[in-house]
């Protein structure tokens, strides 16, 4: 992936902090420090993670792109927390070869950075395309599907509020929105609980001599205690997620249809502060989750998606408003992106 990024004439200025293993939506990381959201006019906020470093680089104004890797929302909940665009890609769009796994049938490559343009000529380099393929989509003929389900459980009223204000303003120019209950949603969340995470047994698979070898004590101990969780999904609970997973992505095709999107928040709440993270391991855990939750939804059903900022809140923080589309519809997906990002961004 470098060699066709420098073959499109990118300069690489430098590698990112990250979560360690990539492992949580949070950002945090206890070893080489956590990068600094520069959002908010309080205390330090969190960046969001897996790839805190890249979506403060860009925020910052350092770099105006950053490649991530998203299993669950890694690439898109650090571009929401830190108001810039995000970009996961379809699931093998692009080779892995050479980026170090977190769990193979999750791990997906993105694209953090400023604009959706900036995303479309940076998906073509990595796609080894002199030119791209995507061309500005119209809303004419494109449904917005917003869930009733899961997506606005426990969220904050100014991640609401801004998530409102933004459907109002694509109504507005045309854009025809349907609300109504996805059942697939419900249907991942209940897998989890009953048979247990599919990114949680593949990264215990990953690790699970390095957790048990003498290193063991240098990996960050939240991070490894969710790496152990899933020694405790057997070889048929594994088995019945990966059957699962399969008719759950075949469900939500039917349940969409053709020139269909899907729109809900990025993260049902702004970036929290990072200071109590630091000091609760309970609250760490409880905010990972919930962080994570609306994001990793597309991950298992195969989704490609955009975050793109929709607003702030009273303290200044962005809020992410994430469209998402079925798997191949990369194309689909950032021509829309394109054509609605200004009207998303006027808040």
């Amino acid at each position: 992936m470098v060699r066709r990024l420098q073959a499109a004439g990118i300069v690489s200025v430098g590698r990112v902090g990250m979560t360690e293993f990539a492992f949580s939506g949070l950002g945090l990381n206890p070893h080489f420090g956590t990068p600094r959201n520069p959002h908010g006019r309080d205390a330090v906020r969190i960046p969001g993670g897996s790839s805190s470093g890249s979506a403060a680089a860009v925020a910052r104004g350092l770099v105006p792109v950053s490649i991530g890797t998203d299993t669950g929302g890694s690439v898109r909940i650090p571009a929401a927390f830190n108001g810039i665009v995000g970009y996961k890609a379809t699931y093998g769009r692009y080779p892995m070869d050479g980026a170090f796994p977190l769990a193979a049938s999750l791990d997906s490559l993105g694209v953090l950075c400023r604009t959706v343009a900036d995303a479309v000529i940076v998906d073509a380099a990595m796609r080894g395309q002199v030119a791209s393929e995507v061309t500005r989509r119209a809303p004419n003929g494109i449904r917005i599907v917003v869930p009733t389900n899961v997506v606005f459980e426990d969220a904050e009223p100014a991640v609401l509020e801004c998530f409102e204000a933004t459907l109002g303003r694509l109504s507005d120019v045309g854009l025809a929105v349907e609300r109504r209950s996805l059942p697939s949603l419900d249907a991942v969340l209940d897998l989890a609980v009953r048979r247990g995470a599919l990114v949680a047994a593949e990264a215990y698979a990953l690790h699970a001599e390095r957790l048990g070898g003498p290193d063991a004590g240098e990996i960050d101990p939240r991070v490894a205690n969710r790496m152990r969780g899933g020694a405790a999904i057997s070889m048929v609970d594994f088995i019945a997620i990966r059957d699962t997973r399969a008719r759950l992505i075949a469900q939500g095709r039917r349940e969409l249809g053709a020139n269909t999107l899907i729109a809900y928040p990025t993260v049902a709440h702004v970036a929290p502060l990072l200071k109590p993270l630091e000091a609760d391991d309970a609250l760490y855990v409880q905010t990972n989750a919930r962080t994570l939750r609306n994001t990793m939804l597309g991950n298992f059903l195969g989704w490609c998606g955009v975050s793109l900022p929709c607003g702030v809140d009273g303290q200044g923080l962005p809020v992410g408003f994430l469209l998402s589309a079925m798997g191949g519809m990369d194309e689909e997906l950032l021509g829309f992106a394109l054509e609605v990002e200004d009207v998303v961004r006027c808040a």
